[in-house]
C-alpha cells in the first residue's frame, strides 16, 4: 500500500544496533540495498551461518520461485543487463534508452500502465505471424477506436511503413484482411470516419461494431488492436 515503507529504514527509525540477516531478497532490484541503508546507519550487519541460510530458502522456496518466473521481473532483469552492458558505447543508443525508461517510470508512479507507442508492437506482432507462414493468410483484426487517437496514430512515421508492407502482401496474394472497429458511440467522429475510410483501399470488408447495443462481451473490448 501507500504508507509501506522498507524494512531496512524502519530499524534505522528504531536506532538498532545489531542485524543480522537470514535471506537476500530474490528481487534483483532490491536485494543489497537494505544492506547498504542500514550500513549507512552505522548499524552492524551480519548474515546467518550458510546452513540456516539454506533452511529459510527452502522454507520460502515459493516466494522465490514466484519472483524468478515473474514475467515483469524476467523484462526487467533482461532490460538492465542489456541498459549496462558495456557493449552499449553509443550515446545516442544510451541516452535512448535512458529517455525510453524515464517515460515508463513516470507513468508507472502515476499508477498507470500506459506506455509510450505500445500499439506500434501490435502491428510488429502482426507483420511477424504473416511473414512466418508460407500459406496465404486471411486475418480478421479488431481495432477498439476508445482506445487509439487516430489523429496522433497516423502521425507516428511507423504506421505508413506499416501499411506499405501490408499493400505488398495484399498485392502478392499472400494477404486477405477484413476490419472490425469497435466503438462505443453510436456516431463516428469525423476523425474516426477518415481514420476507417483510409482502410477501405486495402481491406476485404469493414464491419463497425457499437458495443453497447450489440452486446459485446469484455474479453472482446480489452485489447486496443487483437
Amino acid at each position: 500500500g501507500p504508507k509501506k515503507r522498507p524494512c531496512a529504514n524502519r530499524l534505522t527509525d528504531r536506532r538498532v544496533g545489531r542485524v543480522v540477516i537470514g535471506m537476500v531478497d530474490p528481487n534483483l532490484f532490491i536485494s543489497g540495498k537494505g544492506c547498504r541503508v542500514l550500513r549507512d546507519a552505522r548499524i552492524t550487519v551480519e548474515f546467518f551461518p550458510p546452513d540456516l541460510m539454506e533452511d529459510l530458502e527452502d522454507l520460502n522456496r515459493h516466494f522465490i520461485q514466484s519472483i524468478q518466473t515473474e514475467p515483469i521481473h524476467l523484462a526487467l532483469q533482461e532490460i538492465g543487463e542489456h541498459a549496462t552492458d558495456p557493449r552499449l558505447k553509443s550515446k545516442r543508443a544510451r541516452e535512448a534508452v535512458a529517455i525510453a525508461l524515464t517515460e515508463c517510470a513516470s507513468e508507472l508512479r502515476k499508477g498507470q500502465v500506459i506506455i509510450s507507442g505500445q500499439e506500434s508492437g501490435y502491428f510488429k506482432r502482426m507483420l511477424d505471424c504473416i511473414n512466418a507462414g508460407t500459406e496465404p493468410e486471411h486475418i480478421k483484426s479488431y481495432i477498439r477506436l476508445v482506445a487509439i487517437d487516430p489523429c496522433q496514430l497516423q502521425k507516428r512515421s511507423w504506421f505508413k511503413g506499416f501499411y506499405d508492407v501490408i499493400a505488398e502482401l495484399l498485392q502478392t496474394g499472400m494477404l486477405k484482411l477484413d476490419y472490425v472497429f469497435l466503438l462505443r458511440q453510436e456516431h463516428l467522429s469525423d476523425a474516426e470516419r477518415a481514420f476507417i475510410d483510409g482502410y477501405k483501399a486495402i481491406a476485404r470488408q469493414i464491419k463497425i461494431l457499437h458495443p453497447q447495443p450489440h452486446g459485446s462481451s469484455t474479453e472482446l473490448l480489452k485489447p486496443s488492436i487483437a
